[in-house]
């Protein structure tokens, strides 16, 4: 899984933009230097990311699960 930044986030947290060697292509381009937000930005942002990938809220499968936890404990009594 790759995931990058928008535009508007290297605009907004005022990224570095250099210039970056890539010898695949032997050539030059743009890169942004990611690491300037710093750690927790970069994990915050990250679980931003997988949370909107996730087909309901992290939270509820959360509270289901212990729901149904509950449920066997009850039923082994």
């Amino acid at each position: 899984m790759r995931l990058a930044l928008t535009t508007e986030q290297v605009q907004h947290y005022d990224l570095p933009i250099i210039d970056k060697w890539d010898a695949r292509t032997k050539s030059y381009h743009d890169a942004v230097e990611t690491e300037a937000l710093g750690q927790a930005e970069i994990i915050r942002l990250l679980e931003e990311a997988l949370q909107a990938m996730l087909p309901e809220p992290l939270d509820d499968v959360e509270a289901r699960a212990e729901e149904q936890r509950e449920a066997i404990r009850r039923l082994l009594e």
